[in-house]
């Protein structure tokens, strides 16, 4: 039987997609067990089951939520994700920081409240992705809230995000920061043994319609040059600290063209794919109706090809972006029972 030019084709695109999406030694987690515990795998939980989340959302989010007659609950699944491992094999890298103060909005500098939710972790296993979903939640000062979503590019290849070859060939002390980006940036066996009590800053740079950097400053684990061929937790160099220290700074740029109300926009923020005023909602991330041919369709970004997500964005009329003004730092409260890696 001859095979056809167009199912080769196929063949190789879904190919291709597991190579990007799916990890076979992903550390895996007992799923079963934690839907039966107090320990919830779709959504924000409190810290538990030998890991934290973080800040759950806060109550102005959840109001915002009700008001659209959706539940007013922090979710991990959906479609923003970047494939079924992001919250199945690495569901404790899900973590919140809610930032009452130290940002504000882009152009005016009025006062902002924020909250992102940000998919990252201390160990090889996350350092290796070049893409991580992320969450912008904003108050502005007219108290309107504006809601943003995607993929934020921590690097240009799927082996080797971190500050290591082939990223940085010329980077023996990956703490040093050369102005690259995107980047992650980690403590490897020189630097960790140069601070007084053995903790180092590993700091996420990311790239998207709105940037994150993201610090986890007592990192959980070392880094080595060419860990990123490595998934196995066994060879990872742990660094006793777990990670519940973080830092955030923001930045998004809004300008009087900025589209205003709710729209779709693909993961990379890059294309506003449609404007809706009246969408009807299937959760907070996602509208029905939305019958743009490019949803779904792949689409090339720093040589991988990814499928195009469509992804549901709020931006009020009263949105003026946001910047940050001194930044947040905060240590979050361990699982009672104690923490475990990775956290």
């Amino acid at each position: 039987m001859r095979t056809s030019t167009r199912t080769v084709a196929l063949t190789l695109y879904l190919a291709l997609l597991v190579l990007v999406f799916y990890d076979p030694l992903a550390p895996a987690h007992d799923h079963a067990a934690m839907a039966q515990s107090a320990c919830p795998v779709e959504q924000w939980h409190p810290p538990g089951c030998g890991h934290e989340h973080g800040d759950d959302l806060p109550q102005w989010g959840k109001d915002w939520l009700v008001s659209l007659g959706l539940p007013p609950e922090l979710r991990f699944d959906g479609p923003l994700t970047t494939g079924p491992h992001e919250n199945h094999e690495k569901h404790n890298a899900f973590k919140g920081f809610y930032a009452p103060t130290g940002f504000t909005s882009f152009n005016q500098h009025q006062p902002v409240e924020i909250y992102v939710l940000m998919h990252a972790s201390s160990n090889p296993g996350d350092r290796e992705a070049p893409v991580h979903s992320s969450e912008l939640w904003v108050r502005d000062a007219a108290g309107n809230v504006s809601f943003r979503q995607g993929w934020q590019k921590l690097g240009t290849t799927k082996l080797g995000t971190s500050c290591q070859a082939p990223r940085l060939p010329t980077c023996p002390t990956p703490e040093i920061d050369n102005g690259e980006r995107p980047i992650v940036l980690s403590p490897d066996e020189a630097g960790l043994a140069a601070t007084p009590v053995k903790r180092g800053q590993e700091t996420w740079y990311g790239d998207s319609s709105f940037d994150i950097s993201w610090g986890i400053s007592d990192a959980t684990t070392v880094f080595h040059p060419g860990e990123a061929l490595s998934y196995d937790p066994a060879t990872w160099t742990p660094t006793g600290f777990y990670g519940l220290t973080r830092t955030l700074d923001v930045t998004w740029q809004t300008t009087a063209q900025t589209a205003r109300g709710w729209q779709v926009r693909d993961q990379f923020g890059t294309e506003v794919l449609s404007v809706s005023p009246t969408p009807a909602l299937t959760d907070y991330r996602g509208l029905t109706g939305l019958n743009d041919p490019r949803c779904g369709q792949p689409v090339v970004i720093a040589g991988q090809i990814y499928p195009r997500q469509c992804l549901a964005q709020y931006i009020a009329p009263t949105a003026d972006g946001v910047v940050t003004s001194g930044g947040a730092r905060k240590t979050f409260p361990a699982p009672t029972g104690g923490t475990v890696l990775p956290n």
